[in-house]
């Protein structure tokens, strides 16, 4: 009796395709985690965001300014700000934070809170890897070896 499945291992390939379909997988769930700061009710679970926090002026007299948090949430589609628990959301392709909304004082600025390079590389640099691993595997049918491309990414 023939081993059928070394047979079929030979033939079919199944081990290699199926390490190439998780990975396709994978790419598609890291492509989610960075488009999600643009969906409103998914915004908390994006992989690409900074906290800071800033006292928040009271308007009683006499009482203690409080610490709030504050945050921001960058997309290859926009992002999210955040003042404690209010939220605002933006759909442009070039997100400009808005230090009234964090209501900063006025000898601060964003970039004192947020570095202005980090945020915007790792975004740009995880938008490029998920588009190039993208890319692979719809040319990897028509070029051999561009799947396993594709799957290192």
């Amino acid at each position: 009796m023939p081993d059928t499945t070394i047979f079929f291992q030979k033939r079919v390939g199944w081990t290699r395709y199926t390490f190439i379909s998780v990975f396709l997988i994978i790419n598609f769930i890291l492509n989610l985690i960075v488009s999600l700061p643009t969906i409103p009710t998914t915004w908390k679970l994006s992989g690409i965001r900074s906290t800071s926090s800033v006292e928040s002026p009271s308007v009683v007299p006499g009482e203690i300014n409080q610490v709030v948090e504050i945050g921001i949430i960058v997309g290859p589609a926009g992002g999210c700000m955040s003042f404690g628990d209010q939220r605002t959301c933006a759909y442009t392709m070039n997100l400009q934070p808005s230090a009234e909304f964090w209501h900063l004082p006025s000898n601060q600025n964003v970039t004192n809170h947020f570095p202005s390079g980090k945020l915007m590389i790792s975004c740009h640099f995880t938008t490029a890897v998920q588009a190039l691993a993208t890319t692979s595997y719809l040319i990897g049918p028509f070029k051999p070896g561009f799947f396993l491309v594709g799957a290192g990414f």
